[in-house]
């Protein structure tokens, strides 16, 4: 009879009991190797993907400092376009403050003139009217004239024809030696060469002509309401009051 403590005899169950034991351990190393290799290869795709994400970091750091580098260089570039403005607006300002300072000076310099012209043309009449004749003598012809005024010749100091020949007599510009022998004229000319083909005018500047014809319209008008104006350095007057030019349509 046999016994059951015999280490050399196994019985069907415990065989049975084994084998399957040993299915189980080998499944479940086969279950663990299975995961571990799916481990190993998600190791592997992480792996990777570090190394591309490292990759791009790097790129990305290139990409930054070409950046900041760019935008330093802008900012230099800024700064320094900032500093040419400031510099070309102080140079503009010294510009403009300079060409005010001409502009005044030229304003200053022509005003100067003006008063230098009509200074000089104080002592002038315009003859206009007179006839004119071939080789003629202007002084001569003024001279004639002054004695109509109960003048000498002599108080002309010179005289001559202005402007170019035409249908029309041009006109006599004299020059009188003294201001008081030409008011004298000027102030009794209607009564003196009353009837005479000629009248006697001041000798006005460019500036003062072209105000006198834009006055010309009031003048008229003050004339027809025999308000007797007179126009005088640009003005018109009517007694010491100063009329405002009539407005135009």
């Amino acid at each position: 009879m046999t016994s059951s403590q015999d280490g050399g005899a196994h019985s069907p169950d415990s065989l049975q009991s084994e084998t399957d034991f040993r299915s189980y351990i080998s499944g479940g190393f086969e279950q663990i190797n299975s995961k571990l290799d799916s481990l190993i290869s998600g190791q592997l795709e992480l792996s990777n993907r570090v190394v591309k994400i490292e990759s791009v970091q790097v790129d990305l750091a290139k990409k930054l400092k070409d950046v900041e580098a760019s935008v330093q260089y802008h900012s230099d570039e800024t700064d320094d376009i900032k500093t040419q403005n400031a510099h070309l607006r102080v140079d503009l300002d010294k510009t403009s403050l300079a060409l005010r300072d001409t502009t005044t000076l030229l304003d200053q310099m022509k005003q100067q003139i003006i008063k230098q012209e009509k200074y000089s043309r104080g002592f002038n009449l315009r003859f206009v009217g007179i006839p004119e004749a071939e080789n003629e003598d202007a002084f001569q012809i003024l001279g004639d004239v002054m004695k109509k005024f109960d003048l000498q010749p002599n108080v002309i100091e010179n005289a001559h024809r202005i402007g170019r020949r035409g249908e029309r007599p041009r006109h006599i510009i004299a020059k009188f030696l003294r201001r008081p022998e030409r008011q004298q004229v000027l102030a009794t000319a209607r009564q003196k060469i009353k009837g005479e083909p000629f009248y006697v005018t001041v000798d006005l500047t460019a500036e003062e002509l072209a105000q006198k014809r834009a006055a010309k319209p009031t003048m008229e008008r003050l004339f027809k309401e025999d308000k007797r104006p007179r126009f005088r350095n640009g003005k018109i007057y009517v007694g010491n009051q100063v009329i405002p030019l009539d407005k135009t349509v």
